[in-house]
């Protein structure tokens, strides 16, 4: 019994760390130090400049078509709901239409603000798969990134680390 729990161990710790591996890859080209600033139109049509500088944030880099994207946005709901100190803020890339992003939204159920991202910003926060996010501190300098999922778990953790940071 004991060595078949041990092999479950080793399978788990083996598998723990390949995945934890090839999100440190897929994070390798994300920028660091102060992040940039960018204006981008919300679904309503108004310009919005993000980062919100003087708060910790979150920015959640996500796709219509990504999967992925529709079970992890709904963290973001949660976060918001024990953070709201936080500014938090979904920015959507390679989409087809506002209309699309807009279904994506509501489907999804997403409630911090939704940003039409262009391929000018993609390529100045270097997003090159989704979803993608990054937590800043109230200065604006990015305290950690993320490629996939994250659980509610991880991100707190990133959100609590940029806390301490400010």
């Amino acid at each position: 019994m004991r060595s078949k729990l041990l092999v479950v161990f080793r399978q788990i710790l083996i598998f723990s760390a390949v995945v934890l591996l090839v999100g440190q890859w897929q994070s390798r080209n994300l920028p660091t130090g102060l992040s940039p600033q960018v204006k981008a139109q919300d679904l309503s049509g108004n310009t919005v400049e993000f980062p919100n500088k003087g708060m910790v944030s979150i920015i959640y880099f996500f796709a219509p078509w990504c999967g992925v994207c529709r079970v992890s946005m709904p963290n973001l709901n949660v976060l918001k709901e024990y953070f709201p100190e936080i500014a938090i803020t979904a920015v959507a890339f390679d989409f087809e239409s506002a209309d699309e992003v807009q279904k994506f939204s509501k489907e999804v159920g997403v409630t911090p603000p939704v940003l039409l991202g262009e391929e000018s910003a993609r390529r100045l926060w270097q997003v090159t798969a989704y979803p993608t996010y990054v937590v800043l501190d109230k200065d604006g300098v990015i305290r950690g990134s993320s490629v996939g999922y994250s659980s509610q778990v991880g991100m707190i953790i990133r959100l609590l680390w940029a806390k301490i940071l400010s």
